[in-house]
């Protein structure tokens, strides 16, 4: 497995929602995007399946991501990306439960559609 060395702290940072991205100039205060495993920059999302094996699963795999994996994913500020799905519900993104997820195919379709956002 590629990720043997993960510290408990990394992986409990993946727990609770955290996102791995190589460009931390667009990072929140909170340290949204912090990049805790130095994996090279690969955007990637981990977690602890039921036997406790750390699985990794690439962003650019997941069919939905969420504001900040997509914030992070397409080099966007959390913000913008929180604003673009508010505007574009229903055309690239949804609202499930208490927040948006976006339909990662549906917004690269709409980036090239856009000369600017």
């Amino acid at each position: 497995m590629p990720f043997e060395d993960f510290s408990l702290k990394g992986i409990i940072f993946l727990l609770l929602g955290g996102s791995i991205c190589p460009d931390l100039s667009h990072m929140g205060r909170k340290g949204i995007c912090n990049n805790p495993f130095g994996n090279g920059g690969k955007l990637m999302q981990q977690f602890l399946n039921d036997e406790g094996v750390t699985i990794a699963i690439p962003l650019s795999e997941k069919y939905m991501l969420s504001i900040r994996e997509a914030a992070c994913y397409f080099n966007i500020g959390v913000k913008k990306m929180r604003r673009l799905a508010e505007e574009n519900m229903g055309r690239f993104s949804v609202y499930s439960g208490n927040r948006y997820l976006i339909n990662r195919t549906k917004f690269e379709q709409f980036l090239n559609e856009t000369s600017a956002i």
